[in-house]
């Protein structure tokens, strides 16, 4: 295994992505293909573009590296409009029924917030972060931390007499279920803190993607039953995502998933962790973006990734035709089933359909 030194992930800007190379989505690829390194040139711009698979492409939100939330020109990347102009932070913002929901940093305290699509004043909802609303736009989950740090927002895994709990609030009464890191019984144990939430479609189920505990290791993606789940780490209604493509041997991981419309999954797939990294970045791996069945059969190779750039924040359109994703600080968006393509290269932290 390639070794590396203690890692907290901090929400801090990354280096920006200069390029990205798809490999052709008409067929699913092979596992060869699966663990290929970029080529040294890009894709023929010939190429047979793929059918499209959704209808009216939806509108696009971001955030900025500045820390403001704003909507897109899905044309041209360019902002429209500018709904929270400074303090947002994160990797993820969440739209249902006119409403955003993102994370805020003001004056050293970390929290959730809401917006109207149309632009007003913010509302706080709660401490912490990482808000994902459910489809029908009637939950909101978010993760509480331990602490927040003179930098902003802290993500830290959970030591003996802490808990990083995710949170799900009912919007209409504001009720709330704590589901905590691990069951009573497991407390003491290190559990790596929450990066990103999705809901499935049906609203019955969470994709808990975490991030390192530390040396770069336990990166995960947990699938959990929200009616029943006692923690969001593998036992009573959670469960463990692995997809077919994996390589355990080769320490690779899902830096982090988010739901389909079918109940299968897009992912973000690195290579490797472990010691000898800096962050989440491998300095000889690979970056694969990737569509999973429910039971982790790999069906489609998205796109290849630069192995020295984080690829999250991904999101996918109501429909499942539209996917987007933050490569470095670049925002990269596949149309109806194409191959990704950089939408711009501005500098964002986040972005989702709305």
């Amino acid at each position: 295994m390639v070794r590396c030194g203690y890692h907290r992930r901090l929400w801090r800007p990354r280096g920006v992505l200069t390029a990205e190379r798809g490999s052709s989505p008409a067929a699913a690829p092979s596992a060869a293909k699966l663990t290929a390194r970029p080529s040294a040139s890009p894709p023929s711009a010939t190429a047979t573009p793929a059918p499209s698979r959704a209808g009216k492409e939806p509108s696009i939100l971001a955030v900025t590296k500045a820390g403001a939330l704003v909507r897109l020109n899905q044309a041209t990347g360019a902002v429209t409009q500018t709904l929270v102009p400074s303090g947002v932070t994160g990797d993820e913002i969440s739209a249902a029924n006119g409403t955003v929901y993102f994370t805020a940093e003001r004056s050293h305290q970390c929290s959730v917030e809401s917006v109207p699509e149309a632009g007003g004043t913010p509302t706080t909802i709660a401490p912490g972060g990482e808000p994902a609303v459910s489809p029908d736009g009637t939950k909101l989950a978010y993760t509480k931390w331990p602490y927040t740090t003179d930098v902003g927002c802290a993500q830290q895994f959970a030591g003996p007499g802490t808990s990083d709990d995710l949170i799900i609030r009912t919007l209409a009464s504001g009720q709330t279920v704590t589901i905590p890191q691990q069951a009573a019984a497991a407390q003491g144990e290190l559990v790596a803190p929450i990066s990103h939430l999705s809901w499935s479609a049906d609203g019955s189920r969470l994709a808990v993607s975490l991030a390192a505990v530390q040396d770069n290791e336990g990166w995960a993606l947990n699938l959990l039953d929200v009616a029943t789940a006692k923690s969001y780490v593998p036992g009573p209604g959670t469960s463990m995502f692995t997809s077919s493509t994996e390589k355990k041997g080769q320490a690779t991981y899902l830096r982090e998933g988010v739901y389909l419309p079918d109940g299968g999954l897009f992912l973000s797939q690195a290579c490797c962790e472990g010691l000898g990294q800096t962050g989440d970045r491998a300095t000889n791996g690979t970056r694969l973006l990737l569509e999973a069945k429910p039971d982790g059969t790999v069906t489609k190779q998205v796109a290849i990734g630069y192995a020295n750039l984080t690829h999250n924040s991904l999101a996918v359109s109501p429909d499942g035709g539209w996917l987007l994703y933050v490569g470095g600080t670049s925002l990269y968006v596949s149309k109806g089933g194409a191959r990704p393509a950089q939408l711009s290269s501005s500098g964002f932290l986040a972005a989702t359909w709305a």
